[in-house]
């Protein structure tokens, strides 16, 4: 779905159509929907925002993402609600992903009541997106650059009632610039079960550099004003919460099954008025 607004995804089962349809089964092999608005490399009249989109009610199976938002991203994507959604066998539920170059914003998301199962992470959040732009120093390095209008940004995403099982890498992972970090982030009411028949550690999102996680709970890096509440992680391998560069918001009623005796369940770095 390329610069679209006010469409209404709800129950059909026609796969890979990108029109407005109702109740659909999404089985492509690549994405099942991606919210896309343009690149740095079409003209400034060709860019449309992607806004006022509602998808409910629908089936996605065995794609690289579920929803997904970008990573063309220049002319903004907005306004977007997600709920009541199955996701099986998708490497990602929700994914948002964008990159240095793309501009525009990804704002104003909301997720709720949704099933997945068998994925590699319920929720990804990657800013340094690489397909089409391996081995480009400004994409991929992880040093701080200049804000220029070419810069994404992501903010006001709420992600609330994830049942999750069979997950294989990390419950929920975020990845922001160092310039420009994911803003305004809250995860609630999750419940989260860790595939416990994986053993192989893998990357969850597709960029130069990224961690190899296994079985992990919460990675967030480079984000403000992240709340988390009501979030129960089971048969996790790896620290359940790692935050780094994270300033602002809070974590409340976490709780990580088997507990660890004599392990603290946090760890982080660089991390600033956190509430715990």
């Amino acid at each position: 779905m390329i610069g679209c607004f006010q469409l209404q995804e709800t129950l059909t089962q026609i796969p890979q159509d990108v029109e407005g349809h109702r109740h659909p089964h999404k089985s492509p092999g690549d994405d099942c929907i991606t919210l896309k608005a343009g690149t740095e490399d079409e003209a400034k009249d060709l860019w449309r925002v992607c806004e006022d989109i509602a998808i409910t009610n629908c089936i996605m199976e065995k794609g690289h993402g579920g929803i997904v938002f970008g990573s063309e991203t220049t002319g903004g994507i907005r306004n977007v609600v997600v709920s009541n959604c199955i996701f099986r066998g998708t490497d990602r539920g929700i994914r948002l992903k964008t990159r240095r170059g793309r501009g525009g914003r990804i704002e104003s998301i909301r997720v709720s009541n949704c099933l997945m199962e068998s994925v590699l992470s319920p929720f990804t959040v990657n800013m340094f997106y690489g397909c089409g732009a391996w081995g480009n120093p400004v994409v991929s390095t992880k040093d701080a650059l200049p804000v220029t209008p070419s810069t994404p940004l992501i903010q006001d995403v709420h992600i609330a009632g994830i049942t999750a099982r069979k997950i294989k890498l990390v419950a929920a992972f975020l990845y922001g610039l160092p310039e420009q970090p994911i803003r305004d982030v809250s995860l609630k009411d999750w419940s989260v079960e860790m595939d416990e028949n994986n053993e192989e550690e893998g990357e969850v999102e597709m960029a130069e550099g990224f961690p190899s996680l296994f079985r992990a709970g919460l990675y967030a890096k480079h984000v403000r004003d992240l709340f988390v509440s009501d979030f129960r992680l089971k048969h996790v391998h790896e620290n359940p919460i790692y935050l780094e560069d994270a300033v602002g918001g809070e974590l409340q009623h976490l709780r990580a099954y088997p507990p660890r005796s004599g392990e603290s369940p946090f760890s982080w770095t660089e991390m600033q008025e956190v509430r715990l």
